[in-house]
């Protein structure tokens, strides 16, 4: 068996939520396997668990693990990815959230610790300014950012306008449900639902067969925000999972941005309400974007891209490019967490890369790209 299995069968005992795992997890070194092996004296003596959190274990595991099985032998035959956050292809911003889920199921591959991620949300009732909006902006997003993945809900409204804007100019996008991947929901969006596999995936955290139950959009919403740098409010009524989602990421320590409105239109009563309040920025155009994350455009004479694909580089050598392409000076802290490769690994590749003069090291620990020939 994976640990994606033991963690799920882990999630199907009773008393142990998220954060539970995560310190069950950290206390049986990394491995929950052992928790499916080991005895309650063993569990409580050699990894400090509690008595009643071991023998609970041992008195559930049984039942879990054979759950786990039928759930598994499922998402093989339909070709569906588990993904646990033990996993390098888990998003890693979300992973940074107190609450997030400790296992995910995609129905495609997709890269979703991209250097610029983005959640779309907004009203269900979209209008056709707000519409005009949302098409515009990820245009413009995908004409300056063309590496930015756009995240949202395949709701009505705002979301569906968001990944069929993506889809249309090019862009990745992720449709984060709130149900099992055998069913898709509004089944008016399946045929965008199939698109977005093409470039994306549908990602949930629920197994096969959970229904779209209203608690399941609240618990979604935490990781439409927690998966992306900042979150966008199209439109919204001064109520609504919105502004749910636009909490969620104020708590996160996110950027949130928001469109403003007249105020007299009930749409954007939502936005103007988040702007008055301090918890989102203004936006107007894709200039807001970039200056307050500090995003720099691909203009034609960052030709480096297309440059340096010419040249032997190393996965971990193109995500140092790809991040001082973004921003042109970075510390080694900076590349760091914005590739997600430790330290000590980093310093070797970037002294590879002076060696090759692909990059030049700069007073303050700072690095560039070198200027290509």
């Amino acid at each position: 068996m994976t640990h994606q299995e033991y963690i799920f069968a882990l999630k199907h005992i009773p008393g142990i939520g998220f954060q539970a795992i995560r310190q069950l997890v950290a206390q049986l070194q990394g491995d929950p396997q052992v928790a499916f092996e080991a005895s309650p004296s063993d569990l409580v003596t050699s990894f400090g668990l509690s008595k009643n959190l071991a023998d609970n274990i041992v008195s559930e595991r049984d039942r879990a693990l054979d759950f786990a099985q039928k759930e598994f032998q499922w998402l093989e035959n339909k070709g569906i990815t588990p993904i646990s956050y033990l996993d390098a292809a888990f998003p890693k911003r979300l992973n940074e959230c107190p609450d997030a889920p400790v296992l995910l199921f995609a129905n495609a591959n997709t890269n979703m610790n991209r250097l610029k991620v983005l959640s779309v949300i907004g009203t269900r009732h979209l209008t056709p300014v707000g519409l005009d909006f949302c098409n515009s902006l990820i245009a413009d997003i995908a004409k300056y950012h063309p590496d930015t993945l756009i995240v949202s809900g395949l709701a009505y409204g705002a979301d569906i306008a968001a990944h069929r804007a993506a889809l249309h100019n090019n862009l990745p996008t992720v449709a984060v449900v709130a149900h099992g991947l055998d069913i898709v929901y509004p089944a008016a969006h399946r045929q965008t639902a199939e698109l977005i596999k093409l470039n994306g995936c549908l990602l949930t955290e629920y197994r096969h067969g959970v229904q779209p139950e209203a608690y399941n959009f609240v618990s979604r919403n935490r990781i439409v925000a927690g998966m992306a740098d900042a979150t966008i409010v199209i439109e919204s009524k001064l109520k609504g999972g919105s502004l749910i989602t636009a909490k969620l990421a104020f708590d996160y320590d996110r950027t949130v941005f928001a469109v403003p409105g007249r105020p007299t239109d009930e749409m954007s009563k939502g936005c103007n309400r988040l702007i008055a309040d301090g918890r989102a920025n203004i936006l107007e155009s894709v200039d807001d974007i970039e200056r307050i994350l500090d995003w720099k455009r691909r203009t034609d004479e960052a030709s480096q891209p297309t440059l340096f694909s010419q040249m032997d580089i190393t996965p971990e050598q193109q995500l140092v490019i790809d991040s001082l392409l973004v921003v042109k000076e970075l510390s080694i802290n900076e590349i760091s967490r914005k590739t997600n490769i430790d330290i000590a690994q980093l310093s070797e590749v970037i002294t590879e890369m002076e060696f090759a003069d692909l990059v030049t090291a700069l007073p303050g620990g700072r690095v560039r790209l070198c200027p290509l020939q």
